[in-house]
């Protein structure tokens, strides 16, 4: 089916991207973002609701800063390409239940990152305002 191979070149275009811009390593490759927001799409592209592709459209767009606060300074390490490879493998399958668990594990994790850049920041916070009471 169209979906299916929509999502298998999707998923190898995005396994082939560096998430990182290699002019800056804290922030996401632009091109990688471009390929990663084609993957999402393609994974509910058969849904024939076009309503559900704008509204998830626009989630991706407003998750945008998260994803880029995700990848900023140190905190948990993901291996992106298997958590695609693992939703894609499940859809294709046919095992709505695992798909369904893969992507929400992938979303869990890029908020656990945010997460944990939270506390770090909160952390420095503390420092500095520890060091200008001295």
């Amino acid at each position: 089916a169209e979906w299916e191979e929509q999502l298998v070149l999707a998923l190898h275009r995005l396994g082939r991207a560096s998430r990182l811009a290699p002019q800056n390593l804290f922030s996401l490759n632009p091109d990688w973002e471009r390929l990663h927001r084609i993957f999402h799409r393609a994974l509910i592209s058969a849904c024939r609701s076009q309503w559900l592709v704008g509204f998830c459209d626009q989630l991706s767009d407003h998750a945008y800063r998260y994803r880029q606060m995700a990848n900023d300074g140190e905190g948990v390490q993901r291996d992106d390409f298997g958590e695609h490879r693992l939703i894609a493998e499940c859809a294709l399958d046919g095992n709505a239940d695992g798909a369904v668990e893969a992507l929400l594990n992938h979303y869990r994790l890029t908020a656990a990152m945010c997460m944990k850049r939270f506390e770090q920041d909160e952390e420095t916070k503390e420092i500095a305002g520890k060091r200008a009471r001295r």
